[in-house]
Formats: structure tokens, C-alpha cells, sequence
């Protein structure tokens, strides 16, 4: 089995190679262009110093055979110059030289040159050395161009990880890709159904014609034979002009065995070193993709497991401190709301009254109409009473079989009374018929006992509890149908 590394040199072909030959002896070009072009390496050629900088920056060769002694420019200078340019100092120099002076050939090194090959050279040794050293090059290229990669990736995953917003996670992945490959354009879609997707991230460069996020493209899934880098042909919308874009690759992104969508990059042009090694990174990249929408995807079920968790106990709460029949406020939160009101009024010496309502001969009521009916009594009186109360901090419970109580917080007596009478007009709105009452209307009708106190140490909320209490039997006693008021001063401490 082939390493990538063994991939990589049978990939490099001489006659992807440029070399740039300069020599002032046209005879020497010659003898040159004989040995390389044989070979199958492309060959450009300078007859002087200042005729080969000019070619390097046209051509951009791969690696320049220079010859040392030249009339105008001689090759120490041209070798100075390149080196000093950051774009052409990576480009390997082998000098050329009928000097055999140690001095000459120590000053060639320190002006950046890799190798030299004395005249009249051994043409197998010249051929040898080109292979060596552009091989080099190469490998040396394909190093820094995979550390880039690594960095690349370590940046696409970091930002994975910094983040849960799907979109934004996209956005930062094509950026980094059009920039590391100075692609035309890239961006990731999202298949709807067979044949179609949606453009959910785009980056363009400058000058190629727009798609926008939202789109919709057609795709059709080519036969593996067809190309090992383009599993897909993307058909673009109509009057768009892809003629320019000369090479386009497409991964396909997974997700659980099942096609998500593809990551797509439109390029000028790929050259078979970078398409093979460049493959390798997308397809690295579109499983952090793939690895990405998991993870939105989990957070977000999660999230919404936890809302609906959050609901449910809402709703449990709701329920524990709710009663059954009524759905007003339970005993029990009514016990727990009166201990935490009475210690925030103590705090701030504020009123607070108590209103308990008991509904008048419910006895007999339940005897002559059902405890069905009875019910649905209890029901209606409940939301009537609770109706009266327009204060967020207000509370009406039910406290007891047919016995209602009301929390009135920063409320004297005098409010209180309000509040009760209320509660009695809407109770007579109801005109719920009671024939078993020994009032004079044949209606049913609500007893209410009130107190009021500035909670103190002094003071407790048993004691505010049974004083309305003990007002409300002194509203039965005194013919029902009525309220009556207690003030502390009225007890017996």
C-alpha cells in the first residue's frame, strides 16, 4: 500500500516542472535545452542577469539553473536579489560554473544557492540534481503546506467549539477555506431532496458572479468513474455563467450514513498536487461539518428537552399549590403565602387582611341539588370571588370544604371592606338558585369574616386567622348574607 508521501512523488511529473535556464553562451542553451527538454520538463531561458530577473517574475519558475560568471549581471547578484524578495527566495538556484575557486563556490552558498555544477558538466549528474532538488522543493512545499492545513482545521474545529450557532459556524468554515485556497467561491448546501439543495453559506471572490444564501440548486450525483474529486454536478440557475470556473470540487457532508448536503469549492484551477493533498483537507473539514450539525443539533433537543422539563415542573408546582375542584389557590400555598406576606409586611410595617367567605347553607344545597351540582357551585363561586382581586399580589384559596379565604396585601380594613362587598355583589351576579336556603331570596349567598393588622412581633398570622374567622360566625349568627369586622383590639390576648 502507497503512503501519501509515495502518492505525492509519482504525482510530480517534469512536465509540471518549470526550470528557468540562464546563460550568457547561446551554445550552453543549447547543450541544456537538449538534456531537460528530453526529460519532458518545461524550460524558459535568459541570456543575461537582468533578462532572468524579468523571467522569474513573468514565469515564476520552479527552479533556476544560473550561471555564475555573466558580463552584465553576474550570478551572485541575480542569486542576491531573489533571495531578498520573500515571493521568489523559496525558488531553488543551482549555479552553474567553470570556477573551481573554493571562494568562489563558498560565496555561491552564502548568496542562497543550493547546489552548483562545475562546466562541462555529466549530463546524469545535471539530470540527477534537478530530479533531487525539485523534489525537495516539493516536499518542502507539501510540509509547509500541510502545516497550514493543520492550522486551518485547528481553527475550523476551535471555532466548533466555541460556538452552538450553526449559521455562524458555516460562515466561519467557508471564509477560511476561499481564504486559504484563494478560491472563486465557496459555500456549503444543504440537500432538501434528491436532486435539490439550499445555499446555506456562500463566500465569493470579488469578481465571480453572486449566489445568495437561501438559493436553490440542482445537483445530480455522478458515477464514482466519473471524477475521484467531483462527486456531484451542481447545476447553477439559469443565465448564470460558470464557464470561468476551469475546476470545481464537491464532499459530500454525512450524517449518519445519509447524505446532508456537500461542501463545494469553485477554483480557476487545481493542479494535481494540490487537488490530491487539498481533497484531503476538505474532506477532513466536511466531517467537522458533519461533527458540528450533530452537535447544534443535540444542544438544541436539549435545550428543548429541558424547556419542556422546565414546563413540566412549572406545571407540577402549578398543580401541587392549585385545588383540584376549584383551581384556585390550595390550602396549603395559602398557609405558605400568608407566612411570606406576613414577614415582608413586618419588614416594611404595612397592612395586611384577611377576608374568610363560607357559602351560606351549602349543606343544604348539596342535600337538595347533588354534590354534582355542588360542585359546580363551589367552581362558580371560586372564579367569582377570585375575579374580585386585581392585584398581582392579592391570593383567594380555597381554605376549607365550602369556605374561601383572601390574602390582601398593603390593604387596611377599610380597602378590606371593599373588597368583601365586591365579593358579595359578585356572588348575587351569579343568581345561582338555592331553594334550600332559610334566607328570603331562594338564591345562594356568601358569609364573610374580616381582620386587619400591621404584622409585628407582637402579633402572629394564627392569631389574624382566627379573628376573621371569629368574624365570620359573627356574620352567621347576626342572619348570614352579610360580612362582619374583628380588630385586634376586639381579641382577648
Amino acid at each position: 500500500m502507497k503512503t501519501d508521501l509515495d502518492l505525492e512523488r509519482l504525482l510530480m511529473k517534469p512536465e509540471e516542472c518549470l526550470l528557468l535556464v540562464v546563460d550568457d553562451n547561446s551554445s550552453n542553451l543549447k547543450v541544456l535545452r537538449g538534456l531537460l527538454s528530453t526529460v519532458g520538463y518545461k524550460l524558459t531561458f535568459a541570456m543575461g542577469g537582468k533578462q532572468a530577473l524579468d523571467r522569474v517574475k513573468t514565469a515564476k519558475p520552479d527552479l533556476i539553473l544560473l550561471d555564475l560568471m555573466m558580463p552584465d549581471m553576474d550570478g551572485f547578484e541575480v542569486c542576491n536579489i531573489l533571495k531578498k524578495n520573500p515571493e521568489f527566495k523559496d525558488i531553488p538556484v543551482i549555479f552553474l560554473t567553470a570556477s573551481k575557486e573554493i571562494d568562489h563556490l563558498l560565496e555561491a552558498f552564502e548568496k542562497g544557492a543550493i547546489d552548483y555544477l562545475t562546466k562541462p558538466f555529466h549530463p546524469p549528474e545535471l539530470l540527477a540534481r534537478v530530479k533531487t532538488h525539485l523534489e525537495l522543493k516539493f516536499l518542502r512545499e507539501q510540509s509547509q503546506r500541510q502545516a497550514e492545513q493543520e492550522l486551518i482545521l485547528v481553527k475550523i474545529i476551535q471555532g466548533i467549539h466555541d460556538s452552538l450557532n450553526l449559521e455562524e459556524i458555516l460562515s466561519t468554515t467557508v471564509v477560511t477555506v476561499q481564504r486559504f485556497l484563494g478560491a472563486s467561491r465557496v459555500m456549503i448546501c444543504r440537500c432538501l431532496s434528491e436532486g435539490k439543495c439550499e445555499v446555506l453559506s456562500v463566500v465569493h471572490a470579488a469578481e465571480t458572479q453572486k449566489l445568495s444564501r437561501g438559493e436553490t440548486l440542482e445537483f445530480e450525483r455522478l458515477p464514482e468513474s466519473t471524477s475521484e474529486y467531483q462527486r456531484f454536478e451542481i447545476r447553477y440557475p439559469e443565465g448564470y455563467d460558470r464557464s470561468k470556473q476551469m475546476s470545481q470540487v464537491t464532499i459530500p457532508i454525512q450524517r449518519q450514513q445519509t447524505l446532508w448536503g456537500m461542501l463545494i469549492v469553485d477554483r480557476d484551477r487545481f493542479s494535481k498536487h494540490e487537488i490530491h493533498t487539498e481533497y484531503g483537507l476538505l474532506e477532513r473539514i466536511a466531517e467537522q461539518i458533519a461533527i458540528a450539525i450533530q452537535q447544534v443539533q443535540l444542544y438544541y433537543a436539549l435545550q428543548r428537552a429541558n424547556q419542556e422539563l422546565e414546563r413540566a415542573n412549572q406545571e407540577l408546582d402549578r398543580l401541587a399549590h392549585i385545588d383540584a375542584l376549584t383551581q384556585v389557590a390550595n390550602r396549603r400555598y395559602f398557609d405558605q403565602y400568608l407566612e411570606q406576606e406576613w414577614l415582608r409586611l413586618q419588614r416594611d410595617l404595612h397592612p395586611l387582611s384577611i377576608i374568610i367567605c363560607d357559602i351560606d347553607y351549602f349543606k343544604q344545597y348539596n342535600d337538595t341539588y347533588g354534590h354534582l351540582i355542588g360542585d359546580r357551585a363551589l367552581e362558580q363561586v371560586a372564579q367569582a370571588l377570585s375575579s374580585t382581586l386585581k392585584r398581582p399580589a392579592d391570593l383567594i384559596a380555597r381554605y376549607g370544604g365550602e369556605e374561601f379565604a383572601a390574602i390582601l396585601p398593603h390593604t387596611p380594613i377599610e380597602g378590606a371592606i371593599v373588597v368583601a362587598k365586591q365579593m358579595q355583589q359578585a356572588i348575587a351576579s351569579l343568581k345561582i338558585p338555592h331553594i334550600g336556603t332559610e334566607l328570603s331570596q331562594p338564591l345562594l349567598t356568601i358569609s364573610l369574616g374580616i381582620s386587619s393588622v400591621i404584622p409585628s412581633l407582637n402579633s402572629t398570622p394564627i392569631q389574624l386567622l382566627d379573628l376573621a374567622d371569629r368574624a365570620l360566625y359573627e356574620a352567621k349568627d347576626n342572619g348570614r348574607n352579610q360580612y362582619s369586622v374583628l380588630h385586634f383590639a376586639d381579641m382577648n390576648i
